[in-house]
């Protein structure tokens, strides 16, 4: 399953995986719990999660406050010569 990362900026303070699927109406799977909720700006309280790309229908127009999807690639070591 594609995934895709998207902020989201709920009307209350904090967020929790369970928030996103119960607001949203997704399945677990449909929000990676691997990655989680993360909070990326505390004073807007804004915080990024990554959604199954199929979703990405259910997770646009509601009170809260949605930007994305944002490119989310993998990342990977880098071999260093010295």
């Amino acid at each position: 399953m594609r995934m895709v990362l998207m902020t989201i900026q709920p009307t209350e303070p904090g967020l929790t995986l369970e928030g996103v699927r119960e607001h949203y109406g997704l399945a677990p799977g449909e929000v990676d719990e691997r990655f989680g909720v993360i909070l990326i700006d505390p004073r807007r309280n804004l915080f990024t999660v990554r959604i199954a790309e199929s979703a990405l229908e259910r997770v646009r127009g509601d009170d809260w406050r949605v930007e994305g999807p944002f490119a989310d690639p993998e990342i990977g070591s880098v071999a260093v010569r010295g």
